[in-house]
């Protein structure tokens, strides 16, 4: 993914969560509303693909998806501050 089997981008450490997060879905659709991938989602996910079974990793990734989320959510706003603008 992401340009690996061109050699373009480098094999960074947890690299592979940020693969399982886009391939899960950064984000689902509950009804009506989009929100942060569920926990349900996630754990079927990683039994289907056996990509990881660490409690650190399931909470990377969800972290992500949650970050994920709500820089989507702010990015809505016309007014809102580019994430690359913001102080962390």
């Amino acid at each position: 993914m992401y340009g690996h089997d061109e050699g373009i981008e480098p094999d960074l450490p947890g690299m592979y969560l940020l693969d399982a997060l886009f391939e899960v879905g950064p984000t689902e659709w509950r009804g009506d509303q989009e929100l942060p991938i569920s926990w349900t989602e996630l754990t079927s996910y990683a039994s289907a693909t056996g990509d990881f079974s660490e409690p650190w990793e399931f909470r990377a990734v969800m972290g992500m998806s949650r970050a994920y989320f709500r820089a989507k959510v702010r990015g809505k706003d016309v007014h809102a501050i580019p994430p690359v603008e913001l102080d962390h």
